[in-house]
């Protein structure tokens, strides 16, 4: 629903417009999470000698365990 308010045009913001808005943010957010996850993935690959060699690595196991879990949070929230 459209108002006039001193000659400009004011959108109302529907609830559906919000959930619209929410819905892209975190498909955005995820999609970087899950980039940054690749990254890190990425460098700990060419830094430990392998794809097996990242279980070795703490640090690079534990951020890419937490980034994947919060982005697939962001996912299960959706539903």
């Amino acid at each position: 629903m459209a108002l006039q308010r001193k000659g400009r045009l004011v959108t109302e913001i529907t609830d559906e417009m919000h959930q619209a808005m929410d819905t892209a943010l975190r498909h955005r957010f995820q999609s970087g999470l899950r980039t940054l996850a690749a990254s890190i993935r990425a460098d700990a690959e060419g830094r430990y000698g392998g794809a097996e060699s990242t279980d070795g690595s703490p640090e690079s196991k534990g951020t890419l365990l937490w980034t994947e879990h919060i982005a697939g949070q962001l996912t299960e929230r959706q539903s």
